[in-house]
């Protein structure tokens, strides 16, 4: 009974801790409130898909977070020098814009957001293998769960492809988009093991890397302004949102929906790197990559809630597998450590 009440202990005392509960709150809150936003502006006109706006709005809003954080106005240097190389931060800087970037194109080729989060929530099995390849090891117990994982991912998106009124054609089309997916997951999987080694040796340079890691990719989006500025454009003359303004003669502002929803996409993908970093600072990769997933799971179930998006059993039967194998890593972990 001593040594139950031990365990439960050490299971709940680090989940109350303040840096704890900011992280969740950070990731939960800020994550699924962002798909949320993202699949709103989508589902207020199919016919034009703000990908890259969207990407190139938050990249902006990270970038001018984190310039006011590092700026020294009484200092020779304009930033305050980083701990870590900017040359090694600009590596970074290119495969999260590879990353964000095919993450939102790939939802141009009739990949659903539900089916985007499964897909992208079978990164474990991924992060093990680059992990394995970078000379890290993982008990049975981590595969067995993982792999569970990533069946019901399987089982969950091949359910997704039932609604397809189009035959062939979109089948051809959502494979490729498949494919982009399946490129990103190796991405974050290669990215996060190189960040986990950064981190450990710096835990406190998680802002450094946020900041660095979008304010070098933004060059990167000149050659797509003219496809980003269209895009504005399109939100700009979308559905008109009316806002009454307290205290100016409760005058009604007429903003665009689709635009007020961009600046609220922008600010809440910057919670959600700023949990996924903080997190990234005190855990280990695949231990990010599982707590995303849950995060995704979350996320697909208010999509699924909201958007009142058509489900089948064998989906169900696949994300209720992949909770179970997260639960069985979790269980793995809270051993070790007791």
């Amino acid at each position: 009974m001593i040594n139950m009440h031990y365990s439960l202990a050490q299971l709940v005392i680090p989940l109350l801790s303040m840096e704890t509960f900011t992280i969740l709150v950070l990731i939960f809150g800020g994550c699924c409130t962002n798909v949320y936003t993202l699949e709103t502006i989508i589902q207020h006109g199919t016919d034009s898909r703000p990908a890259l706006a969207l990407t190139f709005i938050q990249f902006v809003f990270v970038a001018v977070e984190g310039f006011a954080y590092f700026f020294r106005f009484h200092s020779r240097t304009l930033l305050k020098q980083p701990e870590v190389s900017r040359v090694k931060w600009l590596g970074f800087a290119v495969i999260h814009f590879s990353i964000s970037v095919l993450n939102n194109i790939s939802l141009e080729y009739h990949v659903s957001v539900p089916m985007h989060i499964v897909l992208r929530s079978g990164g474990g099995l991924v992060t093990l293998v680059v992990g394995t390849l970078f000379g890290k090891s993982y008990s049975k117990t981590k595969w067995m769960s993982v792999m569970l994982m990533t069946l019901g991912v399987v089982i969950a998106a091949l359910s997704g492809t039932k609604d397809s009124k189009d035959g062939d054609h979109i089948s051809g089309t959502m494979s490729f988009g498949v494919f982009l997916l399946l490129i990103i997951q190796i991405l974050v999987a290669i990215m996060g093991i190189l960040l986990e080694n950064i981190y450990k040796r710096s835990p406190g340079i998680w802002r450094e890397g946020l900041f660095y890691t979008h304010l070098l990719a933004i060059p990167f989006f000149l050659p797509l302004l003219p496809k980003i500025t269209m895009q504005l454009m399109v939100l700009a003359s979308g559905t008109q949102l009316e806002m009454m303004v307290p205290r100016i003669s409760y005058q009604a502002w007429d903003l665009p929906m689709k635009f007020v929803l961009l600046v609220l996409n922008a600010f809440t993908q910057f919670l959600c790197v700023t949990g996924v970093n903080l997190l990234t600072s005190v855990s280990s990769a695949l231990s990010v990559c599982i707590v995303l997933s849950m995060r995704k799971f979350v996320s697909l179930l208010i999509s699924v809630w909201v958007f009142k998006t058509p489900v089948h059993a064998d989906f169900v039967f696949g994300t209720a597998i992949v909770f179970g194998g997260v639960i069985m890593y979790a269980t793995d972990n809270w051993k070790r450590k007791t």
